[in-house]
């Protein structure tokens, strides 16, 4: 009776044991992380709890911390290092305009934390050689940073 009912959970098509491959691609991919100290282990659980916690943050301060974040990423995850700014700069669009009338932030000046915040980045990004996601991205960005970089670039 236990033969028979191996057999049918082998061959039930909702059951399904990984392939080779699946298995050496996961084996390869634990092979490839480096080891963490439990030093660097505690960090990176105060820094993953540091990214959560920014979602409740004001946008321009959970900005802040997501692009920073990634500064931290990217010796270990270089995936995660990438996409967290991204994620930070569509994030940025929540960040309120300058007002029109406030003589100490024009928009487009280092006053306007939006404006500045996008540049950085975008120029970052250029500078990593990441042209193509910076094209992707551009649309997102306020109007004197497309500009600025679309200059940058041509």
């Amino acid at each position: 009776m236990f033969l028979s009912s191996c057999s049918l959970a082998q061959g039930s098509p909702g059951i399904k044991s990984p392939s080779p491959t699946a298995i050496d691609k996961s084996v390869k991919q634990e092979a490839q992380r480096p080891k963490l100290t439990a030093q660097q282990e505690h960090g990176m659980r105060l820094l993953k709890a540091a990214e959560a916690e920014a979602s409740g943050l004001e946008p321009d301060m959970r900005v802040v911390v997501l692009w920073r974040a990634s500064y931290a990423y990217a010796p270990i995850d270089s995936k995660k290092a990438e996409s967290v700014p991204r994620d930070s700069l569509v994030a940025s669009e929540s960040i309120e305009d300058a007002p029109n009338d406030d003589q100490c932030a024009p928009i487009g000046d280092a006053g306007d934390i939006k404006a500045w915040i996008q540049e950085r980045m975008l120029s970052e990004m250029i500078h990593k050689e990441k042209t193509a996601e910076v094209e992707e991205l551009l649309p997102q960005a306020t109007e004197p940073v497309r500009n600025h970089i679309y200059e940058g670039i041509s």
